[in-house]
């Protein structure tokens, strides 16, 4: 069993965003966003999910990690 293995919905139904794994609840993102920025935070969050699980069978979990630590710090310093 991979550790990127898709997750379905508790509703265990899929829509086209998520590609098999649960959804990011938007409250985790509300402590420091309004709603509609959590919101959109939840969407992006499950964006990310859908692109890192799209790799899954072709690269180990932990390159996937790597990846994304590399762009948050290509993204903090061109802030």
């Amino acid at each position: 069993m991979s550790n990127l293995e898709p997750k379905t919905k508790p509703d265990g139904g899929e829509s086209a965003s998520t590609a098999g794994f649960g959804r990011t609840d938007p409250r985790r993102f509300m402590a420091v966003a309004s709603k509609p920025h959590a919101q959109l935070a939840g969407e992006m969050a499950d964006e990310i999910k859908a692109v890192v699980y799209a790799y899954e069978q072709r690269i180990p979990l932990a390159l996937a990690i790597g990846v994304l630590r590399i762009v948050e710090k290509e993204i903090l310093d061109a802030a």
